[in-house]
């Protein structure tokens, strides 16, 4: 999915967002403000078709049966993910 957002760009401007990531990640200030902002933002809360569609059950099956988990934790999962991807400092 990264790859897809960003194979669009020319090869320069990939460069500079690479860069720019990079020190922002590097700055102690700038990554603060960044992960203060990350912590602000809720968990997505759409209904997600797109993926549902895309996976294996679109071929042999019902795709819409079984597609979420109902036990499913939003909130868990999405501060997983900023974990993961962000290093925010505890």
């Amino acid at each position: 999915m990264i790859m897809n957002t960003f194979s669009g760009l020319p090869a320069e401007q990939r460069q500079k967002l690479g860069e720019t990531l990079k020190a922002m990640l590097a700055d102690p200030k700038a990554l603060g403000e960044l992960c203060l902002r990350m912590r602000k933002l809720k968990p997505p809360s759409y209904y997600p078709r797109y993926m549902i569609l895309h996976g294996i059950r679109a071929f042999n099956g019902d795709p819409y049966e079984n597609a979420i988990d109902p036990h499913f934790d939003a909130r868990a999962s999405w501060a997983l993910v900023r974990s993961k991807y962000l290093p925010c400092p505890k």
